[in-house]
């Protein structure tokens, strides 16, 4: 996979193995680098993982990479997974793969957008609204882009990018979109039971309570005085509060599945969620993928084992030794639910 990096930019636009890999918004660099069809099906995360057998990459300023991507002649567009994480997300995405799909796993791209939306229109915003929407718009047509197979390209988001979700179908009408949860109690505790709980929800934690206060959630509370439990319970209703205004807002063509039910079901829920995104497998490929060896490892890690059954024993046992934590967390969104009507009447029945 050879190739002079002065070509780059002017196939950009159409060649889906120059991967847009990170955007830097603060100093207005790009890094490009070349990944073929195997690589992203590989990868768990395009993010610096990726970049582990070392793919050629070059550094290009961002006005250079979104004038090239503004050439691009594509009516094609992906569809979505957007999920509240820790809910099988990348488990169903490399399924999709064996179905037809193209999974673009976490790109950090639209995590930058992601960040950046949160701070649109404020003094110490980097981008103007008009640049953001033009800059989202290049995202979605390069990640549209296909391979020689003809799969269809589905980006799986990171649980922090659902706060986009709205816009990308608003701006994409042939998009749809496949929402991923599980109950409170239960997320709870799947993710209490996780060395780095304390750790990633405190860092996100910020921008979530940004994203709410701009959706005009009020009364909302201070990040200093929140614990892991209420870090980890901000997550779930921040992400799920997104999941059901998108809903809302794109009715058919967005799909939520409850975790906990695909596992209950796997061939019935993977046929569904096939057919919302276009595919058409046969029974003998659900059957396949299903039964075969991703449904039996740690998606995110491969070489690592991690069947239902010891999911659900790791998660009966968290319930157990994180009982005070998860009972905190239920609370505190309870709460925050009753002092806010628009939280209250978008989350009925999602707990």
């Amino acid at each position: 996979m050879n190739m002079p990096t002065v070509q780059w930019l002017p196939r950009f636009g159409n060649d889906f193995q120059i991967c847009l890999q990170q955007m830097d918004i603060a100093s207005n660099r790009a890094l490009l680098v070349l990944l073929d069809e195997a690589a992203y099906r590989n990868a768990s995360f395009l993010d610096q993982r990726a970049l582990a057998h070392n793919p050629p990459g070059q550094w290009f300023s961002l006005d250079e990479v979104w004038s090239a991507a503004g050439g691009q002649q594509n009516s094609l567009t992906p569809h979505y997974i957007f999920h509240i994480g820790h809910c099988g997300s990348t488990l169903i995405s490399r399924l999709l793969d064996q179905l037809g799909a193209f999974g673009l796993r976490e790109p950090l791209p639209f995590r930058s957008l992601a960040e950046a939306e949160a701070s649109l229109g404020e003094a110490w915003s980097l981008l103007s609204p008009e640049a953001f929407d033009q800059q989202l718009r290049a995202l979605n047509a390069l990640w549209s882009r296909r391979p020689p197979s003809g799969a269809v390209p589905i980006v799986k988001a990171t649980s922090q990018c659902s706060g986009l979700s709205t816009n990308l179908l608003t701006l994409s009408p042939g998009a749809r979109a496949l929402t991923l949860g599980l109950k409170l109690e239960r997320y709870l505790a799947t993710v209490l039971a996780g060395q780095y709980a304390p750790f990633e929800f405190r860092a996100a934690a910020p921008l979530r309570l940004q994203r709410l206060s701009r959706l005009g959630v009020g009364n909302l509370p201070m990040a200093a005085d929140m614990g892991t439990p209420e870090f980890a319970a901000l997550a779930w209703l921040t992400e799920t509060f997104a999941a059901r205004q998108l809903a809302h807002s794109s009715g058919t063509r967005v799909m939520h599945v409850d975790f906990d039910d695909f596992l209950q079901a796997p061939s019935e829920q993977l046929s569904m969620i096939a057919k919302h995104f276009g595919l058409a497998p046969s029974a003998a490929e659900i059957d396949q993928a299903v039964n075969g060896p991703t449904m039996s490892r740690y998606s995110k890690a491969p070489e690592h084992g991690y069947s239902t059954n010891v999911r659900d024993q790791l998660v009966s046992q968290s319930s157990i030794q994180n009982a005070e934590g998860i009972r905190a967390g239920s609370t505190w969104v309870q709460q925050l639910m009753s002092q806010n009507n628009l939280l209250s009447d978008t989350l009925e029945g999602a707990l």
